[in-house]
C-alpha cells in the first residue's frame, strides 16, 4: 500500500498556542504531488477573530486584512475542506509538522474537537518533524545551528525558503516538504516519534491537564539514548555525501539532495 506524505503548517491569530483565545487562520497543506489551495479563516461562527500583534509580525496577516480575505471561511468549512482533501489521497496518508513543542497537533487537536469533527480514516500516522531532525543536530553533525525549520532550510537550500520573509502557511508546508525529503535520507523517523489520531488527542488533552511533564521527558530521554558511537560514525559519512559537490560520487552511491 502505497504512503503519501502530507506536509501541514498553521498559521494563527496569536504567537502562543498556550493562549485559549488563539485559532488558526490559514492552512498550509502539500504532497509531493500536489498542493491544496491555501485555506483562510476569519471567523468561528459568526464571530469575527481578531490576530494579536505578536502573531502579525510572524506572518503580516492583520485582522482588517484577515476579515477582507477574499474566500475567506468559517472555521468549520475551512477543517472540512482540509479534512476532504486529506481523503481524496488515498487509504494511507502520513501527515508531517515541525514544532518541538508539538503546536501543530494542539490546534489540530482543539480546533477539529471545538467543531466535532475527526480527521479522516486514512491519515494512519502523525509525525512531528523536529524529531527528526533533532538528534542530529545536537550531535553537531549537520553544521546546523539548532531544528527550527528556517535554520534547517538554509542549511539544505530548500528552494521555497522564505529567505527570512514573512511566515505564511503553504509556503511553509512547501519549505517543511523539502526538509523531511532531505533529512529522510539521513535517517528514517522512529516510530515511537509518531503517532496515531487517536493516540495524538489523548497525548495533547493530557497535556492539558499538567500530567504530561513526564511523559515529555521520558520522550526526550529515549530520543537521546539513541546515541551511540557506530551511529555518528554512520551520520558524519552520510552528512560528507550529502555535502559533498561531486554529482558523480553522490550518483554512484545513490545519495542526492
Amino acid at each position: 500500500m502505497t504512503q503519501v506524505d502530507v506536509y501541514y503548517d498553521f498559521e494563527t491569530t496569536s504567537g502562543s498556542h498556550s493562549d485559549p483565545d488563539s485559532h488558526v487562520i490559514s492552512i498550509g497543506a502539500c504532497t509531493n504531488e500536489q498542493e491544496m489551495e491555501e485555506v483562510f479563516i476569519n471567523r468561528i461562527e459568526s464571530n469575527y477573530l481578531t490576530v494579536q500583534a505578536d502573531a502579525v509580525n510572524v506572518h503580516g496577516i492583520t485582522t482588517d486584512i484577515l476579515r477582507s480575505k477574499p474566500g475567506a471561511m468559517n472555521r468549520r468549512d475551512a477543517f472540512v475542506t482540509f479534512i476532504e482533501w486529506l481523503r481524496g489521497l488515498g487509504p494511507n496518508v502520513r501527515m508531517f509538522a515541525h514544532s518541538s513543542r508539538g503546536v501543530e497537533e494542539h490546534y489540530l487537536v482543539r480546533e477539529l474537537g471545538e467543531e466535532g469533527l475527526d480527521l479522516p480514516e486514512n491519515v494512519k500516522i502523525l509525525a512531528d518533524s523536529s524529531y527528526l531532525a533533532q538528534f542530529d543536530v545536537k550531535a553537531k553533525q549537520l553544521g546546523c545551528t539548532d531544528c527550527k525549520l528556517d535554520s534547517l532550510a538554509v542549511w539544505l537550500h530548500t528552494k521555497n525558503h522564505r529567505h527570512g520573509g514573512l511566515h505564511g502557511a503553504l509556503v511553509d508546508a512547501k519549505t517543511l516538504m523539502e526538509v523531511v525529503q532531505k533529512l529522510l535520507k539521513i535517517r528514517d523517523i522512529s516510530p515511537k516519534y509518531t503517532d496515531n489520531w487517536e493516540s495524538c488527542k489523548d497525548r495533547i488533552n493530557r497535556r492539558k491537564t499538567k500530567s504530561t511533564g513526564v511523559n515529555k521527558g521520558k520522550r526526550k530521554a529515549e530520543y537521546n539514548s539513541s546515541s551511540d558511537h557506530e551511529y555518528i560514525k554512520s551520520l558524519e559519512y552520510k552528512i560528507q555525501l550529502l555535502q559533498s559537490e561531486n554529482a558523480e560520487l553522490r550518483a554512484k552511491l545513490s545519495i542526492s539532495i
